[in-house]
């Protein structure tokens, strides 16, 4: 990784610094997943978008946390709103731009990709969470960029509702290249580019203690090819992810996942358990 690039894992995101940018990154989102559900018949509530940005609050309020900042979560608690409640639900901006006072906690929030479920069709459910989603993000940044993820050939038409947002196959910034991860892309292997992001893989690990087994959300970073490799785990909640020992994760490129660091997403920090290869 160049001098000039640093990454620290908060939770299940990235918050990379590089040439005085701060990017924040997000794994699979899967917004609309419960009306999916509920639309096979299977009852099941309305919590994951007040999860999401539950959590990321807390995620924002580290970041600004020695800053000398209000935290998000007092200002909130403030207004009498609980955190996590779900952002402008019922009140979406339906104009070109997006809302939000652009704080800049952070100089970018990149999405990588399968944001929306359902593939083939856009439910409303999807609709009117995706745009809660940026209407909340926005607030925390001036530029939203997504790296279209499978599920997401129909995203296009919702985003256009938001100015900030730029849809992507792909995003590069200074020496990092952002992907989805079903894809390879030949601009990748440029010589400028010294680490990949990935998502798709929806990454997790299971482990034992000789009496029990638990698995846990995980960051696989590794090399592939002369460049440093890191797979974001997802965001969704009710998905708890795939060990790469018993499932296949299907992405554009055969890496030795043996040789892979193990970080372990636990509260809002990251976990180094060591090469997967040695874990058992």
């Amino acid at each position: 990784m160049a001098e000039n690039t640093k990454i620290e894992y908060i939770g299940k995101t990235l918050l990379i610094t590089t040439n005085g940018k701060r990017i924040l990154v997000i794994g699979d989102l899967h917004l609309g997943y419960e009306g999916a559900l509920r639309e096979t018949g299977v009852l099941i509530g309305d919590e994951m978008l007040k999860e999401y940005i539950g959590e990321l609050d807390r995620v924002f309020d580290k970041i600004v946390s020695e800053s000398g900042k209000k935290l998000l979560s007092d200002v909130r608690r403030g207004n009498g709103v609980t955190d996590g409640e779900p952002y402008m639900r019922g009140k979406l901006n339906n104009g070109v731009g997006c809302i939000g006072n652009n704080k800049g906690i952070v100089d970018e929030i990149v999405l990588l990709g399968d944001v929306k479920h359902v593939i083939g069709k856009v439910m409303r459910e999807e609709w009117n969470d995706v745009l809660a989603f940026i209407d909340y993000l926005s607030d925390k940044c001036s530029k939203i960029v997504i790296v279209k993820g499978q599920h997401d050939t129909l995203l296009e038409p919702v985003i256009r509702k938001r100015g900030c947002v730029e849809l992507k196959d792909y995003y590069v910034l200074d020496n990092v290249c952002f992907m989805h991860g079903n894809k390879d892309f030949d601009i990748c292997y440029d010589d400028g580019i010294e680490y990949w992001i990935l998502g798709n893989a929806h990454p997790a690990v299971k482990i034992s203690d000789g009496v029990k087994m638990e698995k846990f959300k995980c960051f696989l970073t590794g090399k592939y090819k002369g460049k440093k490799v890191t797979i974001v785990p997802s965001f969704i909640y009710a998905n708890e992810g795939s060990d790469v020992r018993e499932y296949d994760y299907r992405m554009a490129w055969e890496f030795d996942y043996d040789k892979f660091e193990v970080i372990i997403s636990e509260d809002l920090k990251g976990l180094d358990f060591g090469k997967l290869g040695k874990l058992r």
